[in-house]
């Protein structure tokens, strides 16, 4: 079967990084008109047959940052009550969270953006798992949630995003991603294993490719928290 899409993991520093990084910027300018200063810490990132990058979803570790950027949005006894434990004291290891997802798809190619960003959400969430993530945020417009349907995914959902404790510039930078309606999310990894692990066996089938790097060696039997 010819192949759609391939999937696969870059991290800071390595070849693609890079290319990635300027793929999601050029989007974010023609988008929102919005400069892109910083970039997530990994990315999964997808390729058409001639290798042209078309699509990117990244992720950072909290314990890699003070505050990651969703943490500013939430109140804190929100987040609290959602890690089950304060943040003080919860393991930043085990906190990422998730962002700088862009589609841009060349005509002619056999798939949507939809079932784009539904393969690269199954992987990404998938790979945060087998990493020891627990928990990852994210803000994101309503597609958030055809694509939590889709992989079958509990969506968590902390309300509108509160800017109060960013300061004028940022709110002013950051106003045409916020003009479009959008809510503070996250997932809880362990329970979204499973129908990850099954929607991308079920994409395999059709034509889209997951590089092996991104996954457990048997996926399937991820268990789904209780």
């Amino acid at each position: 079967m010819d192949h759609i899409l391939s999937f696969q993991i870059s991290v800071a520093g390595d070849r693609v990084y890079q290319h990635i990084c300027r793929f999601a910027a050029a989007e974010y300018q023609r988008r929102y008109g919005i400069n892109l200063e910083t970039f997530p810490e990994m990315f999964v990132y997808g390729t058409t047959p001639d290798d042209e990058i078309v699509a990117c979803f990244g992720a950072s570790w909290g314990s890699n940052h003070r505050h990651l950027t969703t943490e500013w949005y939430i109140p804190e006894e929100a987040l609290a009550s959602y890690l089950g434990s304060p943040l003080t004291t919860f393991p930043r290891s085990k906190l990422c969270e998730i962002g700088t997802r862009v589609v841009n798809l060349p005509a002619g190619c056999n798939t949507n953006s939809v079932r784009t960003s539904v393969a690269m959400s199954a992987a990404l969430l998938l790979h945060l798992y087998k990493e020891g993530g627990q928990f990852s945020l994210f803000t994101a417009d309503r597609s958030v949630q055809v694509i939590a349907k889709q992989l079958k995914v509990d969506l968590m959902q902390f309300g509108a995003p509160d800017l109060s404790r960013r300061d004028a510039a940022y709110v002013k930078r950051w106003q045409p991603y916020f003009d479009v309606p959008r809510g503070c999310y996250g997932f809880n990894l362990a329970q979204a294993a499973a129908g990850c692990s099954d929607m991308c066996g079920q994409l395999t089938e059709s034509g889209f490719v997951f590089d092996s790097g991104l996954f457990d060696p048997t996926p399937m039997e991820l268990v789904v928290s209780a």
